[in-house]
């Protein structure tokens, strides 16, 4: 009937409104949590594992207690939202319970060009190689949602440009497209 269809819809609701108080409550738990362990570690220097072999420095990266690089994860307020850990392999992995969706990680100052990389090795080749802002989004999924939070932070005349990742699945370039088509920005795929 009517009313049961409407009490399964209010019920539904009520479970996606408690789901995002839950989910809300631990994001700000992790953001205390990574933020401690932030403010403890040591600054990378170069010398990293995983930076020597992509040959990148560490543009503000820091040192967690095992030796893996930590690679800051911001929200768009710019506060510390989580942490990826990357090993000496490239082996990566979240912080537990942290915010990424729409979380990024800005490389420079605002320039005439700003690029939206996937991952942290390509924005630190794209920084030292162009000098211009670097934003990475951590992921093809979250090109979409990081590249409208530049756009919008930086209006429709700032110069944006996407670098795909030219993986074989085509998730990257597919996503990098998406992202161009909604919020007017370049692609450009590096050669391998």
């Amino acid at each position: 009937t009517e009313q049961e269809i409407a009490r399964s819809k209010a019920a539904i609701e009520k479970a996606k409104a408690h789901r995002r108080k839950e989910l809300e409550q631990q994001h700000q738990e992790t953001r205390r949590e990574v933020a401690r362990i932030w403010e403890n570690a040591q600054t990378a220097n170069d010398d990293h594992p995983y930076l020597r072999r992509k040959k990148v420095r560490s543009h503000g990266t820091r040192i967690a207690q095992d030796g893996r690089l930590m690679v800051p994860i911001y929200d768009q307020k710019f506060t510390l939202s989580s942490l990826q850990y990357i090993d000496g392999e490239g082996g990566k992995l979240y912080h537990a319970g942290g915010k990424v969706s729409g979380c990024y990680l800005t490389i420079g100052m605002p320039s005439d060009s700003i690029y939206v990389v996937e991952g942290f090795a390509t924005g630190a080749t794209v920084r030292e190689v162009t000098g211009d802002m670097v934003v990475v989004a951590f992921s093809a999924n979250n090109l979409p949602a990081v590249t409208g939070h530049i756009r919008d932070a930086f209006g429709a005349a700032q110069r944006i440009v996407i670098v795909a990742d030219n993986d074989a699945g085509g998730v990257g370039l597919a996503k990098a497209t998406e992202a161009s088509a909604k919020h007017a920005a370049h692609v450009v795929v590096p050669p391998e």
